[in-house]
């Protein structure tokens, strides 16, 4: 039988395990916020955006770029820490050689395009991550273009021809060397660095003027016809030869021009193939059959040729006529008279051969 005792002690006891449980259960919840939150004074503990890039992946061109505006695509692979490809990332580009290879951004990948020769260094940046690749352009030599301001050129004068040696898409070049020549040098000749200078006429055959390019190991050529011709306007002319002269045995050839205006001669002497340059230039008047050299009445302009061709032009006047021994000049009209008759020879002198290397009788031609 049960007291009422015994109901005030079970009653006491129930509340007892109550308020053990309820204060656990304090304590459990305490400790679970404390170890979550920490405190001011403990160490917080540091969450990673996975969604942080983490590295970058560049493919490379497989082959050089061998011409000016070859288009090359770069694509880059972006990842974060757990190595997940992130699908839109947010990418800078950038070159360190915008004269070798442009590069323009296209979302994940580039497009970088070739514009000299060199190697650029392409880099994708994305954050604190970034990657790089080299590229390299090595144009090929493909052709070289020749042009010329005229296709024909007046004896002694020169122009200077327009080279460019290109690549695969016609692209010009700025590297390659290029050396010059001419088929036939007694016409027109071409300076190294490409002048032409028209020579001789009364052969009036085209020479044809090569220009050859190197680069890389490759060699390519270009080449043109120029055509040497006569002064629009002349009275007398001269063909000059060596075999006029008396023991040269040499292969020089020249053309001389005259033009009578008013009181004034202008000439225009150009020579090629001589032994060596030219020293002076002279107007003699003495017939075909006189071997010897008779006495010089005009000095010409002094050339100025560094090597086996040139010319010279200029004019004179009465004043410029030499005087003969003890005899007074002649007359400019006189002198005339000798082009037209044959009676006057233009020669070319050298260090080889100072009486004259070449020579030839003036003839009147008029034009």
């Amino acid at each position: 039988m049960t007291t009422d005792f015994d109901d005030e002690l079970v009653k006491t006891m129930r509340l007892i395990a109550t308020n053990r449980f309820q204060l656990w259960a304090a304590l459990l919840v305490g400790a679970i916020f404390t170890t979550a939150c920490g405190s001011d004074e403990g160490m917080g503990t540091t969450v990673l955006d996975p969604g942080a890039p983490a590295s970058i992946a560049l493919s490379a061109p497989t082959d050089t770029f061998t011409s000016q505006g070859d288009i090359r695509t770069v694509t880059a692979v972006v990842r974060n820490a757990s190595g997940s490809t992130i699908a839109s990332p947010s990418l800078q580009w950038t070159t360190s050689a915008p004269n070798i290879a442009s590069v323009v951004a296209d979302a994940g990948s580039a497009t970088v395009t070739a514009m000299g020769d060199g190697t650029a260094t392409i880099t994708a940046t994305s954050g604190q991550i970034h990657s790089s690749i080299s590229v390299v352009v090595r144009r090929k030599l493909v052709s070289v273009s020749v042009t010329a301001p005229f296709s024909t050129l007046v004896v002694g004068n020169s122009m200077q021809l327009i080279v460019k040696p290109l690549d695969a898409r016609l692209r010009g070049m700025d590297g390659p060397s290029i050396t010059f020549s001419s088929s036939d040098t007694s016409n027109v000749v071409v300076s190294p660095i490409g002048v032409v200078t028209s020579i001789f006429s009364f052969i009036s055959a085209p020479a044809t003027i090569t220009a050859t390019a190197t680069h890389n190991g490759i060699t390519a050529s270009g080449a043109i016809l120029i055509s040497p011709t006569a002064p629009a306007i002349f009275d007398h002319e001269a063909l000059m030869l060596s075999y006029g002269q008396p023991a040269v045995p040499t292969f020089g050839a020249g053309v001389a021009y005259f033009s009578v205006v008013g009181n004034i001669i202008n000439y225009r002497v150009s020579w090629s193939m001589m032994s060596g340059k030219a020293t002076a230039v002279h107007l003699h008047g003495a017939a075909a059959n006189v071997a010897e050299v008779a006495g010089t009445l005009v000095d010409f302009v002094a050339p100025v040729a560094t090597t086996n061709f040139g010319s010279v032009a200029g004019s004179f006047t009465a004043a410029d006529i030499r005087a003969q021994g003890s005899q007074p000049a002649i007359s400019l009209d006189s002198l005339v008279k000798l082009l037209n008759t044959g009676n006057a020879y233009v020669d070319v002198h050298t260090a080889i051969f100072p009486g004259g290397e070449i020579r030839g009788q003036t003839i009147n031609t008029p034009h």
